[in-house]
């Protein structure tokens, strides 16, 4: 048992290194990673990445990725944690919070923002396409108007009704589902 007039153990210090005469520094042979403060043009292209791939239905690992290869991309060292109703994007000047419901999948949509996020560069007019293409996705409608999903979710329900051994009734039940 220790009393309390017992000596705090202490740990000694560091040995110089053997060759280099210096205390070793485990960080020196890591690679570096970019720290630039974001201009706002990159700021804004990075959020509204976040927006359009949550509202896309990205899995949250997924969108992480995209962000951290999107941020590195344009040249700024940025963080990502990605819940199902939030995003926290962190940057060398400071972390913003987006609060969210994701959307559902839409395939088309994070196909798209994977080409926007491939064609990324460090330049300012690269962040300044980027963002125009963000906004142009955002602004068009769906692929597929409601009357061709709808005809398209009937068609795969009474498929799927045969499938399972249906007669053709349940087949026309599950299509008008």
């Amino acid at each position: 048992m220790i009393s309390r007039e017992d000596p705090i153990p202490t740990v000694p210090p560091a040995e110089p290194a053997q060759r280099g005469g210096g205390p070793v520094d485990a960080m020196a042979s890591m690679p570096r990673m970019p720290t630039p403060t974001p201009t706002p043009a990159a700021r804004s292209l990075l959020l509204e990445l976040a927006r359009a791939l949550h509202a896309a239905g990205s899995p949250s690992d997924r969108t992480e990725s995209m962000l951290e290869e999107a941020a590195v991309r344009c040249g700024v060292a940025g963080v990502f944690f990605v819940t199902p109703t939030s995003i926290m994007a962190s940057f060398a000047d400071g972390t913003q919070v987006i609060r969210g419901e994701p959307g559902a999948v839409d395939l088309g949509r994070m196909s798209d923002l994977e080409e926007i996020v491939s064609a990324l560069g460090p330049t300012p007019e690269a962040v300044a396409a980027g963002e125009r293409r963000l906004r142009v996705m955002a602004e068009s409608p769906p692929r597929y108007g409601r009357g061709v999903t709808r005809l398209s979710f009937a068609g795969a329900s009474a498929a799927a009704a045969v499938l399972i051994g249906g007669a053709a009734e349940g087949a026309l039940f599950a299509a008008a589902g």
